[in-house]
């Protein structure tokens, strides 16, 4: 049910931004949805935005019944419907990790459109280079369960050299390359199994993990 009351609202914000001009880049959760790659639940929607599109963007949140609160890095917006509370993240320019205080830069080139399986929604999504920065850049366990989805999925779609200049022209090699080495530390170390079970109430199969481990050996190399 909250899935789809979130996808009404990403389809009604999407479609009046369209309208009006204002570019919008769906990040996040409902990003790995758009690659077809979301294996858990969400319970938000995550947008990023350029300055410039901020007060229109508000506006237009505003008319759809949200409140929002001032300009921030991340900004949130909120509403009730019916029982249910409806939030949404706005990132400002660039999508920041605060914990780590990573940051990955929103570009024009960046948007990718992408078509939600069995819906009649298109949306503007972050590429999936960025969206896999973005999430090894976070690496909190939804991320991680993100990125073993994406890897899974997508890893023949991805280019390393792309991937690279991403990840070299945003300034974060250090941290990209120390979460991938975390991340292959994760499954060497069977911790993985934790993770998805706690997450997912699923176990990875062993011949799935031997695959994804060298699918992170590869692009570990790469670096």
């Amino acid at each position: 049910m909250q899935e789809l009351l979130l996808l009404a609202e990403l389809k009604a914000i999407t479609e009046e931004s369209k309208k009006r001009g204002i570019k919008i880049f769906v990040i996040g959760a409902f990003c790995v949805k758009a690659y077809d790659c979301l294996v858990r639940e969400s319970y938000d929607l995550d947008l990023g935005i350029k300055s410039e599109a901020f007060e229109p963007l508000a506006a237009l949140l505003k008319e759809l019944g949200y409140s929002v609160c001032p300009r921030d890095i991340w900004v949130t917006a909120e509403k009730q419907s019916g029982d249910e509370q409806i939030a949404i993240h706005i990132a400002v320019d660039e999508i920041l990790d605060v914990n780590s205080q990573n940051r990955y830069p929103l570009r024009d080139e960046e948007a990718v459109l992408r078509r939600y399986a069995g819906q009649n929604l298109q949306v503007p999504a972050l590429s999936l280079s960025g969206l896999l920065i973005t999430k090894l850049i976070a690496f909190r366990e939804n991320d991680i369960v993100d990125v073993v989805a994406i890897l899974i999925e997508k890893f023949d779609d991805l280019n390393s050299e792309e991937l690279y200049e991403k990840v070299s022209r945003s300034q974060n090699l250090p941290a990209v390359h120390r979460r991938l080495i975390d991340l292959l530390d994760l499954f060497e170390t069977d911790e993985i199994d934790g993770i998805w079970f706690v997450r997912l109430r699923q176990t990875l199969p062993t011949e799935v993990k031997a695959g994804l481990i060298e699918k992170i050996k590869k692009i570990i190399d790469f670096f």
